[in-house]
């Protein structure tokens, strides 16, 4: 399992499609002058800033207080600038960097008719990814990245003995999935946690938790795209097809990631053309897959003296393949066994399934 682009979608509303950017490595003398001309302060406030900032950033309180002071002036555009910087700053790019945020992303807000044009989702994805990899290291204290998002996606895909769920009841179908979760402070026994995610079985998981979701928010064929995501010059492989179970698909046997990373431009062209790249994934099997895979599991062999745990995997294999066939009904009879690269869960590109009933007068049957 991972945290996938419909994750992102789906619980923020933010765009997954579109351009990703280049953040320039700003000195603290170019971001005063950045601050200067962007957000209408002097030149000495824009210096006392960095200096008190102790670097080329800008602290929330401080732009909080400019975007304040901007809107009174009806000095709107800045204003804005002011509130997103601070915006992004506190959520989708939260770094650890102790309150504050880089003044080079105001380059993103200079002109503020092409905000919309940016892969929003996609960035916030890769700038996670990336601080997810580094809290893997010993030497990590905190995590960065927007943990709101983190947390509920967590929420959403596990059961409740493993993390106390507090619904949000105030929520309406129609807003992003995030608001749905109301979080809150607790105790946490790290050890009794590793325990309870050791024992998580198949069924122990929602594998697609967004079904009633897709009314109000559609799923994104995007979300499928296969490659490379970036934040800037963090680059991030973004591979759906390990794990086509979150998209209610039948597992395969994943491509190798890419061996070498390619410069950003054809990143970002793959990127822009991402209906190029799609996954294009069997989520059905044909009755000679099925019969290969049963005749698999017969194949396995127990002794009574070890834990049934063998028995149990076996059993939980066959029952998926025996319902996921069910459950596709009368696409059992294609022998080609493969479908377009969508997405079962709902939203436009739904494919009609076949009934339980139907199998009954299918020649599979």
């Amino acid at each position: 399992m991972t945290i996938t682009l419909d994750d992102v979608s789906s619980l923020l509303h933010i765009p997954v499609v579109g351009k990703f950017f280049s953040l320039p490595t700003l000195t603290r003398e170019e971001a005063a002058i950045v601050l200067h001309k962007q957000l209408g302060v002097t030149q000495a406030e824009a210096e006392a800033e960095i200096r008190k900032s102790l670097g080329p950033y800008a602290r929330y309180t401080w732009l909080l207080d400019i975007a304040e002071k901007m809107a009174k002036d009806r000095k709107t555009k800045k204003a804005a600038r002011a509130f997103l910087l601070r915006l992004v700053g506190m959520t989708i790019f939260c770094a650890n960097t102790n309150n504050k945020v880089e003044v080079s992303y105001l380059g993103l807000f200079m002109d503020l008719e092409k905000v919309g044009e940016y892969t929003w989702g996609a960035m916030t994805l890769a700038f996670l990814y990336d601080q997810l990899k580094e809290a893997t290291k010993v030497s990590t204290t905190s995590l960065g990245g927007y943990l709101n998002l983190f947390q509920a996606r967590i929420f959403e895909y596990f059961p409740a003995k493993l993390f106390e769920k507090n619904l949000n009841k105030k929520y309406v179908e129609g807003e992003p999935r995030a608001c749905k979760w109301v979080t809150k402070r607790g105790n946490m026994d790290l050890h009794a946690k590793r325990i309870v995610l050791d024992d998580l079985i198949g069924s122990s998981v929602i594998w697609t938790p967004y079904d009633e979701h897709r009314v109000h928010w559609p799923f994104q064929q995007v979300c499928l795209f296969s490659g490379l995501i970036r934040h800037s010059g963090m680059i991030r492989p973004y591979l759906p097809e390990r794990v086509m179970r979150q998209f209610q698909m039948m597992q395969d046997q994943p491509n190798l990631p890419p061996a070498s990373i390619p410069h950003v431009e054809e990143i970002d062209d793959r990127f822009l053309n991402f209906t190029l790249h799609c996954v294009a994934a069997q989520y059905t099997l044909s009755p000679m897959g099925v019969l290969e895979q049963l005749k698999e599991l017969s194949a396995i062999t127990v002794d009574p003296n070890e834990s049934p745990d063998r028995i149990l995997v076996a059993n939980q294999r066959m029952r998926a393949i025996i319902l996921q066939n069910l459950e596709q009904g009368a696409d059992v009879d294609d022998d080609s066994g493969s479908g377009d690269a969508i997405h079962g869960g709902g939203g436009p590109n739904k494919k009609k399934k076949g009934k339980v009933s139907d199998v009954s007068t299918s020649k599979s049957s």
